[in-house]
């Protein structure tokens, strides 16, 4: 059974259902095709979701609870998926074997391992899921991903790069030739005229050569440049228009990751039709002036190449496969230090202190451990390279020599196969890297490709001023859970407010009337239809206030505005208007200073203010407000709410305040609880 390895934190049950498909259908099977149509929960994908997900692509899970002893009996003729603990969450393995003293698993994060009967007691959480084909699976249709292999050539202008390798490819062996031609024109006439001018001419073609080859440098860095910017583009415009279902799917750490791969997948592509050419162009040319200049001289090398193209696709294999341990232990490590650093007050602790450095020492330490494994590989096969190269010439002027001394071979053809030579061996050892690096690459672009390729929200083109909003058997399904939130009636046309325990649904309500939930139902908005709304146009119009806000490091007056100008001019209007100047300074809320660490250098009431100070830039048709007050005290409270409801007299107001904190005294108020019901 083929092992695949899981990418993200929350997809080892993607990784084995990978594996499963590949056992009974001997093709791969995409994880960003399986990742679109997965449900998540916080700690991932629960077996209900992973048995559904499943039937999607031809595979039928049955799950069972089972004790330990049942488990070291079952039949494992077919794929066994079963469920262990890993720390902080549970985890999905294959097993493949079980013997008397082990269990052999195919673990989407180490690979294949095996653990004792013991250890196995100890992480098995008595779920066994048994899998089968189903025959009557039929295939639907595969999205095209947008990486496209010819994305190099799409640009008419980079065939000219092409030309240019094949021109510089031709200067490089010309210059070659000059020992040779010294040897046997210059030395027997011992013609200083001549030697000048055959000096002059390679000069002037090594000259004609390193202009080009600037030239190129600084070309490519042009593409890699424009492609890097492009994919920026493309990414940044997938978060903005894709939809939340499949959004919420990765966390931040999953982005980063991904934005960190897009230098290196431009450089690669700017330079991969590059380097190909080239190494073609040059290891053609070679193999041909080789080969006419002694066969017999061609075949040691062809030997020595052969031995080395064996070993190092060998090593370089190993290699990969360590790659992707190595980059796990470095995000643990990675993880420990963010723990430690976002902890600094609590450091002071003796105990807490011991106990984060403790997480730190490990996790880095096995970073270093795998790390200095690969670098030791790296350093023997690198060795080995030098050595082989090295000692090549050598073993052909010691082999030629013979050839020499019977007059079978002139030294102006050594000296000029030897020339030749590492423009042989070059274009292999190049060969070699794209070969044993290209797997990596194309995985690593999987990851960008889900971003990419992310299903866009549909919006219509429609847009005027909201005046009520209807929702009829509306249900929010969210984490795989159908119908969390279920409204079978309710129409709004002024103020509400929104009252209920604590996660009964409240603030899944205000995000359903943000447009930020997948919803089932009728959304209508002045009696038409969510659909026929542009959404752009719609969300201009709503500002949603949330107790939760991310501070980014830019200043506060840019945060409240985002640096428009209508936007910053209302703002001081209304500071004016309302003679706020004195609250800035009784709030010591400073418009030019910045966030700092998200925001940690303001106390949370400040920054609810300046969250509360977007209502001043610009008229809303709807406010929704999530326990937007709780922080501020009952004076500033009273000021804030005077100037809310004077400024935005014309909007609707939905509010969620658990100390009671209400903006508005008009409309009804609604228990969550008894407009919505869940559903299991």
């Amino acid at each position: 059974m083929k092992t695949y390895k899981q990418k993200d934190l929350k997809d080892c049950g993607l990784a084995v259902l990978q594996s499963v498909h590949h056992f009974f259908y001997k093709k791969s099977l995409s994880i960003n095709l399986l990742k679109n149509k997965a449900f998540y929960s916080h700690d991932g994908i629960n077996i209900a979701n992973l048995e559904k997900l499943g039937k999607d692509f031809g595979l039928l899970l049955d799950s069972y609870g089972g004790s330990f002893d049942s488990l070291k009996t079952v039949n494992l003729s077919q794929p066994i998926i079963i469920l262990i603990n890993a720390g902080k969450f549970n985890h999905y393995v294959l097993i493949t074997k079980i013997t008397k003293k082990f269990f052999y698993l195919m673990d989407p994060l180490k690979g294949k391992t095996k653990i004792s009967h013991t250890e196995m007691q100890k992480l098995f959480q008595n779920v066994v899921i048994f899998c089968q084909k189903d025959t009557t699976y039929k295939k639907k249709f595969e999205k095209k991903s947008w990486f496209n292999l010819w994305f190099f050539l799409e640009t008419k202008s980079n065939w000219y790069l092409l030309f240019l390798v094949f021109l510089i490819a031709i200067t490089n062996f010309i210059s070659a030739l000059f020992l040779r031609t010294v040897i046997d024109k210059v030395f027997p006439e011992k013609d200083v005229s001549l030697l000048i001018k055959v000096s002059l001419f390679f000069a002037w073609i090594v000259i004609w050569r390193i202009i080009q080859e600037t030239f190129k440098k600084f070309y490519l860095h042009k593409i890699q440049l424009a492609i890097e910017k492009d994919i920026f583009d493309r990414f940044f415009f997938a978060l903005k228009n894709g939809k939340n279902f499949h959004l919420l799917k990765l966390d931040n750490h999953d982005y980063i990751r991904r934005i960190n791969l897009i230098p290196s997948f431009a450089s690669f592509t700017a330079n991969f039709y590059y380097h190909i050419f080239n190494e073609v162009t040059s290891f053609a040319i070679s193999f041909l002036i080789l080969l006419w200049i002694d066969w017999k001289m061609f075949v040691l090398i062809v030997g020595i190449s052969i031995f080395y193209v064996i070993v190092t696709i060998f090593a370089r294999k190993n290699l990969n496969k360590k790659q992707q341990v190595l980059i796990e232990k470095q995000l643990d490590s990675i993880t420990s230090t963010h723990d430690l650093i976002f902890s600094i007050v609590d450091l002071k602790k003796e105990d807490t202190f011991k106990n984060l450095k403790r997480q730190f020492d490990d996790k880095y330490f096995k970073y270093k451990e795998s790390e200095y494994s690969i670098w030791k590989k790296q350093a023997f096969l690198s060795a080995f390279n030098n050595f082989l190269f090295s000692l090549a010439p050598i073993a052909i002027v010691f082999v030629s020599s013979f050839w020499i001394f019977d007059k079978h071979l002139k030294i102006g053809d050594l000296l000029l196969f030897l020339s030749f030579f590492n423009f042989f061996i070059n274009p292999l050892t190049s060969f070699v890297d794209i070969v044993t690096s290209l797997p990596i690459f194309l995985k690593e672009v999987e990851l960008l490709n889900y971003v990419l390729n992310i299903d866009k929200e549909k919006s219509g083109n429609y847009h005027e001023k909201i005046n009520d909003i209807k929702l009829q058997n509306v249900n929010v399904a969210y984490n795989g859970k159908p119908n969390l939130l279920y409204i079978k009636k309710f129409l709004i046309t002024s103020n509400v407010k929104i009252v209920g325990k604590n996660g009964v649904g409240k603030s899944t309500f205000l995000k359903l009337l943000n447009q930020e939930l997948e919803y089932g139902g009728q959304f209508m908005i002045n009696n038409l239809d969510l659909n026929y709304y542009d959404l752009n146009q719609l969300r201009n119009r709503i500002c949603y206030i949330k107790n939760e806000q991310y501070f980014p490091s830019i200043d506060v007056f840019s945060f409240i505005t985002n640096n428009q100008s209508e936007k910053q001019k209302e703002l001081w209007l209304n500071i004016q208007r309302f003679d706020l100047q004195d609250y800035f300074v009784k709030w010591q809320i400073n418009p030019e200073n910045s966030f700092i660490n998200n925001g940690s250098n303001f106390s949370s009431g400040q920054k609810q203010i300046i969250n509360l100070l977007k209502l001043l830039t610009q008229e809303f048709d709807l406010i929704l407000l999530d326990e937007a007050f709780e922080n501020i005290d009952s004076e500033n409270f009273e000021v804030l709410k005077k100037i809310i409801l004077t400024y935005q007299s014309k909007a609707i107001i939905i509010e969620v305040s658990h100390s009671k904190k209400f903006i508005s005294d008009q409309g009804e108020t609604i228990d969550i609880e008894t407009l919505s019901k869940k559903q299991s």
